[in-house]
C-alpha cells in the first residue's frame, strides 16, 4: 500500500505543470518563505486588518501569490496544499507538508471558500476563534 501511495504522489507531483483543456495552469513548488515575513502577522490576537469571512473566520495575505491561478477557478482538480496548524500561542499543534485537497468534495462551506481563494504560492493565514487556532495554507500546486 505504500509503495502505491508514494507512486500516486509522484505522479501527481509531476502532473502538477500539465495544461487543463485547452488552458494552461502555472503551478509548481513554492520557494521556502522567509521566516521574518510570516513571522510579522501575529498569531493571536486576530490583526484589525484581516479580512472576515461570512463563516466566522479571518484571513490575511502572509506571502503574495506568484500568480492568479486558484482552486475555485479549477474545482475538479487536486490542490496540493501544506497546512500548518498553531495553537494561539504560535506552537506548531500540527504539519501536513502535502495536503491533497478535491474543491468539490468539500462539505464545509467555509473552508471551501478559504482553500478555492488561496493563489499559487500563496500563504494565507486563517484564525479559527471559535477553536483558538491558526492555520497557513501554502498552495503548492493544481493537479489533475
Amino acid at each position: 500500500m505504500r509503495e502505491v501511495s508514494v507512486a500516486f504522489l509522484i505522479v501527481a507531483l509531476a502532473n502538477c505543470s500539465r495544461p487543463v483543456g485547452e488552458q494552461a495552469v502555472s503551478t509548481g513548488q513554492t520557494a521556502p518563505a522567509p521566516l521574518a515575513a510570516v513571522n510579522r502577522v501575529p498569531f493571536w490576537p486576530v490583526p484589525s486588518d484581516a479580512a472576515r469571512t461570512k463563516y466566522g473566520f479571518a484571513t490575511k495575505t502572509v506571502i503574495s501569490p506568484r500568480n492568479s491561478t486558484r482552486p475555485a477557478d479549477h474545482p475538479r482538480m487536486m490542490a496540493v496544499f501544506e497546512i500548518v496548524t498553531y495553537d494561539h500561542t504560535g506552537k506548531i499543534v500540527q504539519k501536513q507538508p502535502m495536503a491533497m485537497i478535491l474543491l468539490d468534495k468539500l462539505t464545509d462551506a467555509g473552508w471551501a471558500d478559504i482553500y478555492g481563494d488561496v493563489a499559487v504560492g500563496e500563504r494565507r493565514r486563517v484564525w479559527q476563534p471559535d477553536k483558538n487556532t491558526v492555520v497557513d495554507l501554502t498552495l503548492l500546486g493544481l493537479t489533475k
